[in-house]
């Protein structure tokens, strides 16, 4: 299929700016449900796409998460980078995941991409570049030149959802004595994302800050249950899990060699 978008024009010319995250973000787990497995294959194939598109420079690293057809990224927005080139961003993203899922039975059609550019020195704060379902049409059929799709590509300044309405006038230890998971958006994913805080806890580790953001995402589900706000906080409840996750392992190997 003929991209009308030149994404190697785009690079040539010096207009991307790619930003780099972490290498634990999105990292596989050994709770992986069943589903997971399709979300976690994807991902790689999507990010194999990336690779081998030599887009970005090896340095440069995407984490990627799928959930059913839609594509989240999470990452951090560079200094250098402007409006225009987080939206090139993620139309990059999203071209690899059009070729890797309009090429195969395994995974269902893409049909939105969410790009999250998290502040280095705020986490809180996060710019948004998504390319929905009506853009992607038109980037199938062919029907979007260049300057129409970056004008497509929405783009919005957003914070985290910081709030436990529902916990009014209880303690930290009333809060976490027992962890809620009410049913709703990203329930399986929920579910495995508190079996890994309780894991590392379990194991001795200070969880607190997550033990927060997890009541907050559930505090979410339950005041209005919309994705929109719940997803970003999702992303970073999982990123910050991975990062404690990597700190344990890098611990752990340095026991084995001081031994």
């Amino acid at each position: 299929m003929r991209i009308t978008l030149s994404y190697l024009a785009f690079a040539a010319a010096g207009l991307m700016v790619s930003v780099s995250t972490p290498d634990f973000a999105f990292a596989a787990s050994r709770y992986e449900a069943p589903f997971q497995n399709v979300n976690q294959h994807l991902s790689e194939k999507v990010s194999e796409e990336l690779s081998k598109s030599d887009i970005f420079a090896p340095s440069i690293k995407y984490k990627i998460h799928s959930h059913q057809n839609e594509i989240l990224v999470s990452t951090y927005r560079d200094p250098r980078a402007n409006l225009t080139d987080m939206k090139i961003d993620a139309l990059l993203v999203t071209h690899a995941g059009m070729k890797v899922t309009d090429k195969s039975k395994s995974f269902p059609k893409l049909n939105r991409v969410s790009v999250y550019f998290f502040d280095r020195d705020d986490n809180s704060k996060f710019w948004l570049a998504e390319v929905k379902a009506s853009l992607i049409g038109l980037l199938r059929s062919n029907n979007a030149t260049k300057d129409e799709a970056l004008d497509k590509v929405s783009l919005s300044r957003l914070t985290l959802i910081n709030s436990l309405d529902h916990y009014t006038n209880s303690s930290y230890q009333e809060m976490t004595e027992s962890f809620p998971l009410s049913p709703g958006f990203l329930e399986p994913e929920r579910r495995i994302l508190l079996a890994r805080i309780m894991r590392l806890k379990g194991n001795g580790h200070d969880v607190s800050s997550l033990e927060r953001l997890f009541l907050q995402l559930d505090d979410s589900i339950r005041s209005n249950g919309a994705d929109n706000g719940i997803k970003p906080l999702y992303v970073y409840t999982l990123q910050m899990l991975e990062a404690k996750e990597k700190s344990k392992l890098s611990a752990l190997n340095n026991e084995q060699i001081q031994k």
